[in-house]
């Protein structure tokens, strides 16, 4: 029998993780990758692809005790960073940037 967690009065529960069913190999699509592999596309660990399969941000499909993903759907969570046009500001150092400020509040109030 299974027990329900206990929430104060008014509180939501959490939802409960999505437990994959077990598949046959040959039913894995074709683009099917390993955890691993997953987790190196995205710059996670496995761990977190597995955890994202259970919570159902991510489909996936278990295999004995392996956790596979579509390569299309890892694929889909990527952002594309588009490069920015013109130029990159020079980088400022602080003790200039300190300075500037300062001068600038001195000819504000005619002391400089």
């Amino acid at each position: 029998m299974k027990r329900k967690p206990i929430t104060a009065p008014g509180a939501q529960a959490e939802p409960e993780a999505v437990q994959p069913e077990p598949v046959d190999p040959a039913a894995l699509p074709a683009d099917a990758i390993a955890s691993g592999r997953a987790g190196r596309m995205l710059r996670v660990s496995p761990a977190t692809i597995c955890r994202w399969v259970l919570e159902g941000r991510l489909p996936g499909w278990k295999v004995h005790r392996r956790m596979f993903v579509s390569e299309a759907d890892v694929r889909a969570m990527v952002t594309v960073v588009e490069p920015t046009t013109g130029q990159r500001p020079e980088p400022v150092n602080e003790t200039q940037a300190m300075k500037a400020a300062t001068v600038a509040t001195l000819r504000e109030f005619g002391l400089a």
